[in-house]
């Protein structure tokens, strides 16, 4: 659904024209197209429910994104890919918006009542839940004259009934509504620097899964959570010794 508006969009100039009953005409009909590909079978008043929230959810983000910095879509639900060592991974990545400035904002959607903690996640030793990061560090591959793509903010949008919300993580002056600068987080650290080290982490994680490394480490207690031998590792006992 959301793919579809910002096909039917393209920019945040176009957005910006739009009135409000233009706006929730619009949502109307990509909201219809998604309902007709995907509630195929589902009960009429299912369906109805379905679509009366997914038509509330969208415009309460399409508001949000009113307030955003002028952007224009360069690409959604877009294929890509990446390799190190024999790992080879095919995405799909959302959204990726462009600034002005020429600057990538990555977005992924989440339906769910949370999104990821990228604070403790990304910004820890060994950063995980790296969705997100993987998606920068494909966009940032250098081109045939050897730049790299400049990546402005990691953005989730929570698409829930509940609560809507726009939330991730950005490079230092980034105006993005929800998202943290890093150097309110990690002032000692640069942007393009925790860039370079997401990118050093996953070719870490290929190597050892390509090596068949499975050494037993873990930096915190949620890092155990869906070990299937828990029981075996005798974590209590250890906790005792200590």
């Amino acid at each position: 659904m959301a793919q579809k508006v910002w096909e039917m969009l393209g920019s945040s100039e176009r957005l910006a024209q739009l009135s409000q009953i233009q706006q929730d005409e619009l949502v109307a009909q990509a909201v219809a197209m998604a309902a007709d590909q995907t509630l195929d079978g589902v009960s009429p008043v299912l369906a109805r429910m379905e679509k009366e929230r997914g038509h509330a959810v969208m415009m309460t983000l399409l508001d949000l994104e009113r307030e955003r910095s002028p952007f224009h879509i360069v690409g959604v639900e877009q294929a890509a890919g990446w390799q190190h060592a024999s790992v080879k991974v095919n995405l799909r990545v959302d959204r990726i918006d462009e600034t002005g400035q020429g600057a990538k904002v990555v977005m992924d959607y989440k339906s769910g009542q949370r999104t990821p903690d990228f604070q403790k996640d990304w910004l820890r030793p060994q950063p995980v839940n790296l969705q997100l990061p993987l998606y920068a560090t494909v966009l940032r591959q250098p081109d045939v004259a050897g730049q790299r793509g400049q990546i402005e903010a990691l953005l989730f949008a929570k698409l829930n009934a509940k609560k809507t919300e726009l939330n991730g993580l950005g490079e230092n002056g980034t105006d993005i509504a929800g998202v943290t600068s890093l150097g309110k987080l990690a002032p000692e650290q640069s942007w393009e620097a925790l860039l370079e080290s997401w990118e050093r982490s996953l070719q870490q994680l290929a190597r050892d899964i390509s090596d068949g490394v499975a050494d037993n480490r873990s930096w915190a207690v949620n890092d155990l959570i869906y070990c299937d031998v828990l029981p075996f590792l005798r974590l209590a006992q250890e906790s005792e010794d200590d």
